[in-house]
């Protein structure tokens, strides 16, 4: 057991807390029962995980350890005082890991040539996420996006770090599940008008409700950051602008609640029109 703050693991923890050390290595930090049982069920390449027996309740211990054995997944024990200094949310459930940070391209998410992920999961649809700042709200997108039932997510010139411990906390750990690809918004514009997706952006103003399109084709929604919107690239003639109507003083939402709207209409949608959504 690691019991001393100044143990070289414990150092690496630490820095992982850095973008910048995070870029060198590779690796992020993935912190959480719930986080770790859907890295694990997804297959995400974990590194090392660290557990505080004292703070884990003996069954949870039990079924994590049983599941990691079978992974191959080294486990260090670490003293509760030494766990404090390396848990990186408020929630302190004992257990975390340093877990590879996955590289996605257009061709994991699907294309005319090659369906990939679109062919596996019924329902056709990804999402474009424009120039977010704030982790909390990518996290909570692409916890919505799974939930939905969506194939993937584009990150588009995003200003925050898309795999970062407070993105993977705030997405439950299904940031590490979904194919999430990192790119500029002018080469995600192209490559979704050269595959033949429907694109639908969120914007204020747009005369046409959310509700009044049909979601069945191959669809990518597109949202903007709430301080910025979108930008110039989704203006064009090919992107179809959708609103959601606001009845009180605000006249948008947050980009996370706006895209949980926009989600699970295409759900309801996909639902009413082919039964239920195969998870």
């Amino acid at each position: 057991m690691i019991t001393s703050l100044h143990n070289p693991r414990v150092r690496f923890v630490l820095k992982l807390r850095e973008p910048k050390y995070r870029r060198q290595t590779g690796l992020t930090i993935v912190e959480g029962v719930r986080e770790l049982r859907i890295a694990l069920d997804s297959g995400a390449p974990l590194h090392e995980v660290f557990m505080s027996p004292e703070l884990v309740d003996d069954a949870v211990k039990k079924s994590l350890l049983e599941a990691f054995a079978c992974r191959g997944i080294s486990v260090i024990e670490v003293s509760s005082r030494v766990y404090e200094r390396i848990a990186f949310g408020e929630r302190r459930e004992g257990v975390l890991a340093t877990a590879v940070i996955p590289r996605y391209t257009f061709a994991d998410l699907g294309s005319a040539q090659n369906p990939g992920e679109l062919a596996e999961r019924k329902l056709r649809l990804l999402v474009v996420v424009e120039g977010v700042e704030k982790p909390g709200n990518l996290g909570a997108i692409i916890r919505s996006a799974d939930a939905a039932g969506a194939s993937g997510i584009i990150a588009a010139d995003c200003r925050c770090d898309p795999f970062s411990p407070a993105v993977i906390r705030a997405s439950l750990g299904t940031a590490l599940a979904l194919p999430l690809c990192v790119t500029e918004s002018r080469a995600a514009a192209e490559w979704l008008r050269e595959n033949g997706f429907r694109v639908i952006a969120a914007l204020v103003g747009a005369e046409t409700p959310y509700w009044a399109v049909d979601y069945s084709e191959r669809v990518a929604l597109v949202l903007g950051a709430e301080d910025k919107g979108l930008s110039d690239q989704w203006l064009g003639s090919w992107v179809e602008p959708v609103t959601i109507p606001m009845a009180g003083r605000v006249d948008s939402l947050n980009v996370s609640v706006a895209a949980a709207i926009l989600l699970f209409e295409v759900r309801r949608q996909y639902e009413l029109k082919h039964g239920r959504l195969q998870s």
